[in-house]
């Protein structure tokens, strides 16, 4: 049997030229394109701003090529807040961050697939915050009536006192026989331990 010897093809000729001549094109569309992409993130961060929930909030975006955490937050930076991605070795705090419309063309776009994600967690975040000020607040009116309570703890005493020897006062008018020293402080202590631990 013949052995049959293949030939490579050559390789089919590349007009260099005309590959070159592409590229400006390409570069100008590529250009247009990231800056309507930045466009659409800051509207996209108007958009998270005008609801007004005044929370911080976060979702993963996997690990980048060196390795660290890579995660979208929405964050306050000084009176802006922003759409950030952060950076940080496993289980640390974030080492560097940058905002999203400054990050890579391939993290902006791998990032938006993340914004209902990111949303969801704003929501969750807020309505926890808000529980936990309902709860503070709670205990604040607390505070403010037990303390309104209180007043003026000597005059708060002196009118203890008074109702102490009103009631001693009724209790002999009704034939008890009490003796006066001992059952007055007891009336007295008992009428101060309610009065002042409401």
């Amino acid at each position: 049997m013949k052995k049959i010897r293949y030939k490579p093809k050559p390789a089919p000729v590349v007009d260099m030229k005309a590959v070159l001549a592409r590229i400006p094109a390409l570069r100008g569309k590529l250009a247009e394109a990231g800056a309507n992409l930045n466009k659409t993130l800051v509207n996209a961060e108007n958009t998270l701003a005008g609801l007004h929930l005044g929370v911080r909030a976060s979702v993963g975006l996997g690990v980048d090529e060196e390795g660290r955490q890579r995660v979208l937050s929405y964050v306050k930076d000084g009176k802006v807040w922003l759409l950030m991605v952060e950076r940080s070795a496993q289980g640390r705090h974030p080492s560097d961050a940058e905002p999203l419309t400054s990050a890579p063309l391939s993290v902006r776009m791998h990032a938006i697939q993340h914004f209902p994600a990111l949303l969801d967690a704003l929501l969750k975040k807020a309505a926890a915050e808000s529980a936990k000020v309902t709860t503070k607040t709670e205990a604040l009116h607390a505070f403010i009536r037990n303390t309104q309570r209180l007043g003026d703890p000597d005059e708060r005493m002196r009118k203890i006192d008074k109702v102490a020897h009103e009631l001693f006062g009724l209790l002999e008018e009704n034939g008890l026989d009490m003796d006066k020293s001992d059952d007055m402080a007891l009336i007295t202590n008992t009428l101060a331990r309610h009065f002042f631990n409401p």
